[in-house]
């Protein structure tokens, strides 16, 4: 992982790519570099999360690209390591809620690329829902988790092919920041 948040992770990546004879160069390795970054960098790959970066595209593994009979098109699988954005079970982190859910069934918050919903059952135990104001309050009147508000989260699942999540704000330090 890279930093003291523990949700950034470099990790190694395989992809497939199609070139166009077109493209069949001495600049074949800088075509499918430039190829592979805007295929791949934001955008949730099934296994890890969000794709923020593509890195050591100078150590890219290159293999023979295998011609596809019908389309003329060469097919490469690239090798190269990927600064991904995907929280884990079980860590605490910050987001802006986006969403209060109609009926109090609970709030949708991001944290990056990642959205999280927290169930009406797993938000503070001091907090009702409003009706009237469509938020959460806390019973003593001085807190309040509406759109736009920070909170910070507990994660409880993940789904990093969708780059979504389910999240708690039971416990201590968790709710609104």
């Amino acid at each position: 992982w890279v930093g003291s948040g523990g949700m950034y992770f470099v990790v190694p990546m395989e992809h497939r790519l199609r070139l166009e004879p077109r493209h069949f160069s001495p600049m074949i390795r800088h075509t499918l570099k430039d190829k592979l970054r805007k295929e791949v960098e934001g955008k949730p790959s099934r296994r890890y999360g969000f794709v923020v970066n593509v890195l050591d595209v100078k150590g890219l593994e290159l293999t023979p690209g295998k011609l596809d009979d019908g389309t003329g098109q060469a097919v490469f699988v690239l090798k190269y390591k990927a600064l991904v954005f995907c929280p884990y079970e079980g860590q605490v982190l910050d987001a802006i809620v986006t969403e209060v859910v109609n009926g109090g069934l609970g709030v949708v918050a991001e944290a990056g690329p990642w959205t999280i919903f927290v169930a009406r059952n797993n938000m503070p135990d001091d907090f009702v829902f409003d009706q009237a104001t469509e938020s959460w309050r806390s019973v003593d009147q001085l807190y309040k988790i509406e759109v736009s508000s920070t909170v910070r989260l507990r994660v409880s699942g993940t789904d990093p092919q969708r780059c979504s999540g389910t999240g708690s704000m039971r416990g201590d330090f968790l709710g609104v920041v």
